[in-house]
């Protein structure tokens, strides 16, 4: 952990920075309670979020008061773009400007964010460690911790399920949807998988590689991976929400422990 933050709160937090196994070095916030701590949570914002708005803010000082530790981290996907600080400025007239967030998102790399997150909480004390997640950060709660045995449970928020799901939505049409795949793998064969490809919905753009990498994606990887650990899991979501029909669904598919 590094140096204390100026927030104007009534608990102490600290900003903090998460090394990845693949050398990156992604940053967060330490939420510490005053008393004895009896539980720590990692805590993962949805795509497009970050660690100090949504979930993220609201969630701690309550968290803190009934003392759990939370550690929320700013994944690779959070806000839409941002320029990277690990890297020299490459010149925008080279053609690649080093960027990442939710545009660029691949599913491989939140599983790494999640596994550093719980690195990091699993040296701080042997209390218990529980993985939530809104949205996409409910996706990589399931993915990235499935068979971790350092987790203890996983509450999911409005979780998406699969990365694939949306991708026909996104087009229009099957036709829209294969003339995409195809400029998509032109652009990644040509080295220019970093290029933005327009939507007419979500959030309007994504890069060709995370475009190819929803897609080779297998439908079954979420349920497969909740499947992978009996901790507990509790998902939570709104009746009026889009997947409130889905999340039944899948929830009714889940095993139950006998007794």
């Amino acid at each position: 952990m590094s140096q204390q933050v100026g927030f104007a709160s009534a608990w102490p937090v600290k900003f903090v920075e998460v090394d990845c196994a693949d050398g990156r070095r992604l940053e967060g916030f330490w939420h510490e309670p005053s008393a004895d701590v009896s539980c720590q949570m990692l805590l993962l914002h949805g795509k497009g979020g970050n660690c100090y708005s949504g979930v993220c803010r609201f969630l701690p000082p309550a968290l803190t008061a009934i003392g759990v530790r939370t550690l929320a981290l700013n994944m690779r996907c959070h806000d839409l773009g941002y320029t990277r600080c690990d890297v020299p400025f490459v010149d925008i007239e080279e053609g690649h400007s080093p960027v990442d967030g939710g545009m660029w998102e691949e599913p491989e790399i939140g599983r790494l964010d999640v596994q550093a997150g719980l690195n990091l909480l699993a040296g701080m004390g042997k209390q218990p460690v529980v993985v939530a997640g809104h949205s996409s950060g409910g996706f990589y709660a399931v993915t990235g911790s499935a068979g971790d045995t350092r987790v203890a449970g996983r509450i999911l928020l409005s979780p998406l399920t699969s990365n694939r799901r949306p991708l026909s939505a996104w087009f229009g049409s099957q036709a829209a949807l294969a003339a995409a795949f195809e400029d998509a793998q032109a652009r990644v064969a040509r080295g220019r998988g970093y290029e933005l490809m327009t939507l007419g919905s979500w959030y309007h753009a994504i890069s060709a590689s995370s475009l190819l990498a929803r897609a080779s994606e297998d439908d079954r990887v979420w349920e497969d991976s909740l499947r992978s650990s009996w901790s507990p899991v509790w998902m939570l979501w709104g009746t009026k929400e889009s997947g409130n029909l889905p999340w039944q669904a899948a929830a009714g598919r889940m095993p139950v422990p006998k007794p």
